[in-house]
């Protein structure tokens, strides 16, 4: 794991922080993990940030993959910061890094916090501020972009061509999300789409992955061109509008949403 990361940064990154105790090496709790010296079973001894999938996993032993730089031992006890990778009859999760396990980390602690939480609070009021819509809502399904019409497309954009993929290819997905209120824009309908990279690539992992049931504060930007979102177009097959989502804090836990509506409320030329 890099030294320069910080409890504050791994925090700041991963959407699954969790206490655990490593019981095997080399292992996997899932059948369709493949097995290598990166993937160990952890057993959950206490979740500390969790999406609504993973937020009742203490207890449970599941498959995680470290990082290219982590090591660790069995029966070693650490705080492991993760995002969620594979799911079925157990839970698959990559980590971004691992540090001992005293204390909560600071980015989710109270007044010591403070200079990492102002850090975000200025990240997050910009991504509001140039938002195109911002709203609280549950993800209702998450399926396929319908296919582009006309011919197909190549990756750099080319028509007329074969579209290639490679490793960073963001793997988009369409969530569903039926809207419970608006805390910016006008004329949004019941329920959008917002287009999300699927794919745990370097260039894509931060970004958050939406999953059926999750609710939250979804920060949205109308689809652009080129690597924004494959079909760009202005609203799915079912007619809802399509968004898109593209950093790690543009989507927020619903108990956020006072401390958001008062980032808008004291943005300038708000």
């Amino acid at each position: 794991m890099p030294a320069s990361s910080t409890p504050d940064e791994l925090a700041q990154q991963a959407r699954f922080i969790f206490r655990g105790t490593v019981e095997r090496l080399r292992a996997a709790t899932m059948a369709n993990v493949p097995v290598t010296g990166r993937t160990v079973v952890v057993r959950v001894d206490e979740v500390i940030q969790a999406p609504p999938a993973l937020s009742r996993a203490a207890g449970q032993s599941i498959t995680v993959q470290l990082a290219s730089r982590e090591r660790v031992k069995e029966g070693q006890q650490a705080v492991f910061y993760t995002n969620g990778w594979l799911f079925g009859e157990s839970v698959a999760v990559q980590s971004i890094g691992h540090r001992p396990p005293t204390g909560v980390p600071a980015a989710l602690a109270g007044p010591a916090a403070a200079p990492a939480q102002e850090t975000v609070s200025r990240d997050l009021q910009a991504r509001l501020s140039d938002a195109e819509t911002v709203v609280t809502g549950r993800v209702t399904s998450v399926g396929v972009p319908p296919a582009p019409a006309g011919p197909p497309v190549a990756a750099a954009g080319e028509p007329g061509t074969t579209r290639r993929f490679s490793e960073h290819d963001p793997v988009w997905r369409d969530a569903v999300v039926e809207v419970s209120s608006v805390e910016k824009g006008s004329q949004v309908p019941s329920s959008v789409v917002i287009r999300f990279p699927a794919s745990d690539d370097i260039r894509w992992h931060q970004v958050p992955k939406l999953e059926p049931g999750q609710e939250g504060v979804f920060i949205l930007q109308q689809p652009a061109g080129g690597a924004a979102a494959g079909p760009m177009a202005a609203a799915a097959a079912g007619g809802e509008p399509v968004y898109t989502i593209s950093h790690r804090l543009d989507v927020r836990p619903t108990d956020q949403l006072a401390h958001i509506k008062q980032l808008m409320e004291s943005a300038p030329d708000q």
